[in-house]
């Protein structure tokens, strides 16, 4: 009996043969191959069952999820929008890099960039509003902007109390309310939080890695939960030092620390200087590890616990 590809095999039929395994389509033919029973037949069910789950809540849907809700007669899934955010950076001594070299006083705004990114790599959609500025009316117009256009905006600088800190008064003056203000944590002190509506803010320091390190404490968490991507969230492993280490802050320092698995667990080593202005310590950083806030600092040998940064250190 002929049958071409999807057909319902016919009854009393147990095995297919591939017409490439045939002399032809004639009435008469001669089979290439001996087939056994079941041979090309897929059978109803072998892919899923009744009553299984096919896609778990906080599936990442790609193509063949996808295929798959599609095959099952699926024409539209319940999925979490990407959140939309807004990075915006401040001060008047930054500039924009690759367009001029510096003059005395000024920097390259690399915060903006990283956020964007980081914020990109955590499945949101990021973009920059550049407002290299310390006037007032500059920022109410920037931040007002985002305001109105995304879910998340953060902002880099101006969160502080200095006399051109003007940030958090400006969102609180555009009616942002205040969650809170500062926390006793390294690097990072001067964090600002809060809402308007359903847009959520934060004020990050202008410190490029008191930037990155809250973002990745604060803000991608709340980017993981507006998406519901709690299987995304950072790995947290038992570090400890050969050496003891100091905690001179009075607050909970997260040191930038390198992993090395060894026969008493993992092994932490401080990248080095600890400066909230070191870049490059952040990529040499394969973790965060959480040193207070209420001891003076750690004996060698003690466990405390790390945020791991790089998730091929654990394989």
């Amino acid at each position: 009996i002929k049958i071409f590809t999807g057909g319902v095999i016919p009854e009393g039929a147990d095995a297919v043969v591939m017409v490439e395994n045939t002399s032809g389509w004639g009435e008469e033919f001669e089979l290439k191959k001996v087939p056994s029973p079941g041979d090309n037949i897929r059978a109803a069910g072998e892919d899923t069952r009744r009553g299984d789950v096919i896609l778990p809540a906080e599936t990442e849907v790609g193509a063949p999820e996808i295929a798959l809700a599609a095959t099952q007669g699926y024409g539209a899934l319940p999925v979490y929008r990407r959140p939309k955010v807004v990075v915006l950076s401040t001060g008047t001594e930054l500039v924009e890099p690759g367009t001029r070299d510096l003059d005395p006083g000024e920097i390259f705004d690399s915060n903006s960039y990283a956020i964007v990114a980081a914020a990109s790599e955590a499945g949101a959609k990021a973009r920059r509003h550049y407002a290299a500025s310390d006037d007032a009316d500059t920022l109410r117009a920037a931040i007002g902007e985002a305001l109105e256009t995304a879910d998340v905006v953060v902002t880099s600088g101006g969160v502080s109390v200095g006399e051109k800190d003007l940030v958090k008064s400006t969102m609180l003056d555009l009616g942002v309310e205040q969650v809170f203000w500062g926390v006793k944590f390294k690097p990072g002190k001067p964090l600002f939080y809060g809402t308007r509506g359903e847009t959520r803010l934060f004020g990050l320091p202008g410190n490029p890695v008191s930037a990155m390190v809250c973002f990745d404490l604060f803000v991608r968490p709340a980017l993981m939960g507006m998406m519901g991507r709690g299987d995304r969230r950072r790995p947290r492993i038992p570090v400890y030092f050969e050496n003891d280490v100091v905690n001179k802050f009075g607050r909970l320092h997260a040191m930038r620390v390198s992993i090395k698995r060894t026969e008493k667990g993992w092994l932490a080593e401080s990248v080095g200087a600890q400066g909230s202005g070191l870049v490059s310590s952040l990529t040499k950083a394969d973790a965060l590890a959480l040193v207070g806030p209420a001891s003076d600092g750690i004996p060698a040998g003690e466990h405390i616990e790390a945020i791991v940064l790089r998730d091929e250190k654990l394989q």
